[in-house]
């Protein structure tokens, strides 16, 4: 087991450039919370905010990080204990740096490439993955091409919208599956050594 999450964790190219897009996609989701808040007085800008206007990161974002905060939220209810050490992250103007989620993004990164390799191997199975994730991509953000109709000049943020979307739904499904395939092995191992002794 031990060994299995040594490869699982461990840097490859695959996992880096994956890392990068779920990191840059949580700060990104953090820097544009803004927009909710920029009505409060006193509140200083985050860096890049007005750089990352055009794009549509925010509700992608919101779908990736929901499995984390539904964890911390069961995690730090009974004692917060969380609160301390997020006020600890350095300031990015009006919020925090997600330092939590950054790491939140290698764990992503890491699972997803691992069973990408592992369990996804032949071209039958990469083909289905990759269409499955397209459905709820466009469930998910039908309303944008509502938005391109009456707003042409905004493509930028629906292309963003709808390629951070299929990103975050391919690491569901892929995950999904690897979850299922790592519990299946452990119920057929296990199975197997009661079996053998049973049988001595």
């Amino acid at each position: 087991m031990l060994r299995e999450i040594g490869i699982m964790v461990k840097p490859t190219l695959g996992k880096v450039l994956l890392f990068i897009m779920f990191a840059f996609l949580w700060i990104a989701g953090v820097i544009q919370t803004y927009a909710f808040i920029d009505d409060v007085p006193g509140l200083e800008k985050p860096p890049l905010y007005d750089y990352l206007r055009p794009f549509s990161f925010w509700f992608s974002w919101l779908v990736f990080s929901a499995p984390f905060y539904l964890l911390s939220t069961l995690l730090c209810t009974p004692v917060d204990f969380c609160s301390a050490i997020l006020s600890s992250f350095p300031d990015m103007g009006a919020v925090k740096f997600p330092l939590a989620g950054v790491i939140y993004s290698y764990a992503a990164a890491s699972f997803t490439a691992y069973t990408w390799r592992t369990h996804i191997t032949t071209p039958r199975k990469k083909r289905q993955t990759l269409l499955t994730a397209l459905i709820p991509t466009i469930i998910l953000n039908g309303t944008m091409f509502f938005i391109l109709l009456i707003e042409p000049n905004r493509i930028l943020f629906v292309l963003s919208s709808y390629l951070t979307m299929y990103l975050v739904m391919l690491f569901y499904v892929i995950s999904i599956y690897g979850a299922y395939k790592i519990i299946k092995n452990s119920i057929l191992r296990r199975a197997a050594y009661r079996g053998l002794l049973s049988f001595r």
